[in-house]
């Protein structure tokens, strides 16, 4: 048994032009959303990394990303051997015929993960590894009404909103 879930979204178009007839991203869950659903935080990892590595490195008692205190979302990148990959898709998307994948695919896929499937209108901070640090303008372009707050280890970008996600793209 897998310690992660699924998020399967059929007949994703994506940016590059290619398609996954049906894409999965896999994301684990830790902590327990407040009535308020005001503490929700997504974790992307990184490229070679799960989050498990996110798990070991970024998340625990008394550590900023604390499950006592927020409802954490890790999301593992689409190629990365959980979510949709080469090593994992059925034809006509295995191995070398994968598709090319964006962060902006990521990004979308993480907003239907976050408003369809666990019904949040919005989160109190998005953070990734300084490796994903190229997500920033995307997730701000993408979750700007949403977020209240998106970093990179090394790299700090704040607002002062808190508003929903209403009126962002869809999957389309």
């Amino acid at each position: 048994m897998s310690d992660y879930e699924v998020l399967e979204v059929p007949n994703v178009q994506l940016q590059r032009g290619g398609l996954l007839p049906m894409a999965r991203l896999a994301y684990k869950t830790l902590g327990t959303l407040s009535p308020a659903r005001d503490n929700a935080v997504l974790v992307s990892t990184w490229y070679t990394g799960t989050h498990n590595d996110i798990e070991t490195f970024m998340v625990g008692e008394g550590r900023a990303l604390d499950p006592r205190k927020y409802f954490i979302v890790m999301t593992n990148l689409l190629g990365n051997g959980l979510s949709s990959s080469p090593s994992n898709s059925p034809p006509p998307n295995e191995r070398g015929r994968f598709p090319k994948v964006t962060i902006h695919d990521n990004v979308r896929l993480q907003q239907i993960l976050l408003t369809q499937k666990l019904g949040l209108a919005r989160i109190r901070l998005v953070t990734a590894p300084r490796a994903q640090s190229q997500a920033r303008p995307e997730r701000r372009h993408s979750t700007k009404s949403s977020c209240s707050r998106c970093s990179a280890h090394s790299n700090w970008i704040r607002s002062s909103r808190v508003v929903s996600m209403s009126g962002l793209p869809s999957m389309g």
